[in-house]
């Protein structure tokens, strides 16, 4: 698990626009709704929410002394409970989720607990589900060749499928890194589907200049809407503002993931002239 991750995409207000291109063009473009807005933003906050507390609940097994189980994965999930992370690894000839170790945190008290298995404990539910639809999603997407790792959130849908969010990450502290990303959409049925969100991959050195940045910006050439983890980047990274500069209609992040349309693209970009 890598601590920094994503980043600032362009120099002041629009100055300048950074293509993070999509990979397929839909038949129209029209303007997202409110609702379906809120629905994005409500999903890039969760991703954003599971991230970090990855990022917890991995640091704790290696601040701990313990060693990483080999070919391990995290999966963190939330309820009204609290939220919980299980690292462990899936074994398919048994098709169980081993659990080697779990960190909860309680949600009415922010208690942090860490407990470990030993031997692991077989977990044939819900972690095996999701370890099962991560590997399948990891066997079809296309990681991009510079990023040093990719970053994971796996979250269950009331349908029984799964959508695996994968972003690139780096453990360099001076360096964001963004774009080559995208979800995989797992079926019942197991067959994995990926939707790709950004298509290029973006790497910043941070700087006094980058940090005194007003504003990100980067466009969606083949479609408009921004998409869940246009919020997450929004919001791990702090950004004052994250303007989408979309096909037909533009859009503007806050710190909090809160979208506001901006219009039709032609019309805010001559308001800029």
């Amino acid at each position: 698990m890598c601590g920094e991750r994503a980043i600032v995409v362009a120099l002041c207000v629009l100055a300048t626009v950074t293509v993070f291109a999509e990979s397929t063009s839909p038949p129209d473009d029209p303007e997202p709704s409110r609702r379906e807005l809120d629905a994005i933003t409500e999903r890039g906050r969760l991703i954003a929410e599971l991230d970090a507390f990855a990022a917890i609940a991995t640091d704790a097994v290696e601040s701990s002394g313990h060693v990483w189980p080999r070919q391990g994965i995290y999966l963190c999930s939330r309820d009204e409970a609290g939220r919980r992370c299980a690292i462990g690894v899936l074994d398919e000839v048994e098709h169980v989720f081993r659990k080697h170790f779990l960190v909860t945190e309680n949600a009415s008290s922010s208690k942090l607990d860490f407990a470990e298995f030993s031997p692991p404990s077989k977990e044939e539910g819900w972690l095996t589900r999701a370890a099962t639809a991560f590997r399948s999603a990891a066997s079809v997407f296309v990681f991009h060749q510079d990023a040093e790792a990719y970053n994971h959130v796996v979250v269950a849908e009331s349908d029984g499928s799964f959508s695996v969010y994968l972003f690139p990450a780096t453990s360099r502290k001076n360096v964001r890194v963004r774009g080559a990303d995208g979800v995989v959409h797992v079926g019942t049925d197991g067959q994995a589907t990926v939707q790709r969100y950004h298509r290029n991959y973006f790497e910043q050195e941070l700087t006094k200049a980058t940090a005194d940045v007003a504003a990100a910006a980067h466009n969606h050439p083949r479609v408009s809407a921004p998409n869940p983890l246009d919020v997450f980047y929004a919001i791990h990274f702090s950004s004052p503002e994250e303007y989408i500069i979309g096909r037909t209609w533009s859009f503007v992040i806050g710190i909090e993931g809160t979208i506001q349309s901006l219009g039709s693209t032609r019309e805010f970009m001559d308001r800029l002239e």
